[in-house]
């Protein structure tokens, strides 16, 4: 999954904060809703507690050392935001945005901001006593994201353009360019 899973501070930057929401009382009783929904529009999914397999096994493609297969327990079930923070989130939390003019509607995913600015965003949205929230661990994220696979990617062992944009990622791979150009959009080289 090294190309799903990025470990520490790169996580944070790169999936741009897909939050949790963590229950404590007197919220409690809201562990049994399959979602819900903060005041900012925020919409988050229950993930059960549950044991599942971690890691890449050693001749997945761009597996990293630290990936060693082994088996992880979340032994509480937890909120994940859906979706990454968007633009008119962030907005609404930290004020005027500090990343620049940015093409796009609001709903899109915030980018180009620190693991400090991701840190300072949730102290924020905390203070608002709207519940309670943080980063994912690394297990709870690769739990997520497997949603019960064993295989590389969600879709099976390997992976194309036609199926996600993958090379738009930190590897700063230009995989992509003609899947894009095909469908008649412009290609963004990424910076290496």
């Amino acid at each position: 999954m090294s190309n799903t899973l990025i470990s520490g501070k790169e996580a944070t930057v790169f999936f741009l904060m897909a939050f949790v929401f963590t229950l404590f009382s007197p919220m409690m009783t809201w562990a049994s809703e399959k979602t819900l929904t903060n005041s900012l529009g925020m919409e988050f999914v229950l993930i059960p507690a549950g044991t599942f397999t971690m890691g890449s096994p050693p001749d997945e493609p761009g597996r990293e050392r630290d990936e060693v297969v082994h088996t992880a327990k979340i032994s509480r079930p937890f909120y994940l935001q859906a979706t990454e923070v968007t633009v008119i989130q962030w907005r609404g939390i930290m004020g005027k945005p500090f990343f620049g003019r940015k093409k796009g509607s609001d709903n899109m995913p915030v980018v180009r901001v620190s693991w400090q600015d991701c840190i300072k965003f949730i102290k924020k949205l905390n203070a608002r006593n709207d519940g309670v929230y943080r980063l994912p661990t690394e297990a709870e994220w690769e739990y997520a994201c497997r949603a019960g696979n064993t295989t590389a990617y969600g879709i099976g062992n390997s992976i194309d353009c036609n199926n996600a944009m993958y090379a738009n990622n930190t590897l700063k791979t230009a995989d992509c360019v003609n899947a894009v150009k095909k469908r008649g959009c412009r290609w963004i080289s990424p910076r290496l």
